[in-house]
């Protein structure tokens, strides 16, 4: 999968029109937006970072992306794991970037965390049955 070099992270202020994710206006919350996706953090998350990335056009189910779409929608996914990685894993105070991480939560203090320093749930509610609450994949 690719990324455009034109998908770029964009605060609210310049989305160029409402983002919407089922019925609900977003676009305050929003901090990335690609060709085809957004990311926000979810307003009430089950853990820290618990971020949704889902696609501008609202769609029920993954199989009704396009592929243009779904390339776009998982490209975003490697990006915002790249962003948490950099917020929770990071270097204690006064050791190398190759020590163990810290998953505080806290600001780094000089680290350049990657996803391999640590773990992530990835998952995709597909349909109501799946635990879907709101009619946007």
């Amino acid at each position: 999968m690719s990324s455009t070099s034109s998908s770029t992270a964009q605060p609210p202020a310049q989305h160029q029109k409402p983002i919407y994710f089922g019925p609900f206006d977003v676009t305050n919350q929003v901090f990335l937006q690609t060709p085809h996706s957004f990311a926000l953090v979810n307003l009430k998350p089950l853990l820290p970072g618990h971020v949704l990335v889902c696609p501008l056009r609202p769609h029920r189910r993954l199989t009704d992306l396009s592929p243009a779409e779904l390339t776009d929608l998982f490209t975003a996914v490697q990006r915002v794991q790249r962003m948490l990685a950099r917020h929770y894993f990071h270097p204690a105070p006064g050791t190398s970037t190759s020590s163990t991480p810290t998953t505080t939560g806290s600001t780094p203090q000089g680290g350049s965390g990657t996803p391999e320093e640590g773990s992530f749930n990835i998952a995709l509610q597909d349909g109501p049955e799946a635990g879907q609450t709101v009619p946007h994949v």
